[in-house]
């Protein structure tokens, strides 16, 4: 006999709460969750209190991408308008409740570049104002609402990256080949670079500028069979490793959102798992990995490093997130 059908609901329908994440400041904790009319919206409350409150108002789409803004006083959310996916950053204040429409350009999308704790008012966007095909980054000024072009997209780039001064310093372009180019300029006002490609058959991708601002932090699987994290200095091309398996590429990497240091590494054979660079966090990863049997990540952490928030996926159940005190593990 056949078990009963699962209800589409529990397969389709809504999460009863999802994707928690911290504010910077450590005060606030925002997640998405139905409201009454089951449309999905950001709600927030204060750490320790049951001040459980609805920040946003979309009427029907829902809302399923949002971000803390560095100022912990401002949340950021992506929406579009009846599903023509050209999202907008719309700014919720959370002290008067004002909500702003950040990027109200029609037929324009736009997505996140950079976000930087040293830089809590600003934001990198980028948008494909200039032209539909291409998409430029623009600095965003959360107090005044300024967007002023940044970076102009030459004409093949996919993706930028800032540097730990936030200058757009790094990017990224798919060859025609189907391969992968990474560019670097000196200074802002600097020619753009030719500094690494490869074709096709390598992986390469851009991590993070290492905290100096003179090296990039890479995903690269040149001169080996599997993709490992290495270090490689702009000028000389010296690389360093940081981590590798034999086994299987690497997967997701935990950058100290400051310091630009690479923090740990995960691999995954079969379950995910991390390798811990960094010696300071050894203690919380060996005490994180004892709360829950499923795989867990990182999602976010308050500016003072004190507090984490993290994530466990399970094939036996729902996703569990923990706070994690670092300092009473």
């Amino acid at each position: 006999e056949l078990p009963p059908l699962i209800p589409r609901d529990v397969l389709f329908g809504n999460p009863e709460k999802a994707a928690p994440k911290l504010s910077p400041d450590g005060t606030r904790l925002a997640w998405i969750a139905p409201n009454k009319d089951n449309v999905l919206q950001v709600w927030v409350k204060t750490v320790g209190k049951d001040d459980d409150k609805i920040i946003t108002a979309d009427k029907k789409r829902g809302i399923r991408q949002y971000l803390w803004a560095e100022n912990s006083t401002t949340l950021l959310y992506f929406q579009d308008n009846d599903g023509d996916e050209n999202d907008h950053v719309h700014g919720v204040d959370l002290i008067t409740g004002n909500v702003r429409d950040f990027t109200p350009f029609q037929g324009v999308k736009a997505t996140l570049t950079g976000i930087d704790p040293n830089f809590p008012n600003e934001l990198l966007i980028s948008l494909n104002a200039r032209d539909r095909r291409l998409f430029d980054v623009y600095r965003l000024n959360l107090e005044t609402g300024a967007l002023v072009l940044d970076t102009e997209n030459p004409g093949d780039v996919v993706g930028f990256a800032p540097d730990p001064k936030f200058l757009v310093r790094a990017a990224q372009v798919m060859t025609p080949d189907g391969g992968t180019e990474i560019r670097v300029r000196d200074t802002v006002n600097s020619p753009w670079q030719s500094w690494l490609k490869v074709g096709p058959e390598e992986i390469l991708g851009l991590v993070d500028f290492t905290e100096d601002g003179k090296g990039l932090t890479l995903i690269s699987s040149i001169g080996n069979d599997t993709a490992r994290v290495v270090q490689r200095d702009i000028a000389t091309g010296q690389e360093k490793l940081i981590a590798e398996s034999k086994e299987v590429d690497a997967g997701g990497v935990l950058v100290h959102p400051r310091t630009h240091q690479v923090q740990a590494v995960s691999f995954a054979p079969g379950r995910s798992s991390w390798t811990v660079v960094d010696p300071s966090i050894q203690a919380d990863f060996d005490g994180i990995r004892k709360l829950h049997d499923g795989d867990f990540a990182v999602v976010n952490r308050d500016t003072a490093d004190k507090t984490w928030l993290v994530s466990f996926t399970s094939d036996r159940g729902p996703t569990r997130s923990y706070v994690w005190d670092r300092a009473s593990r």
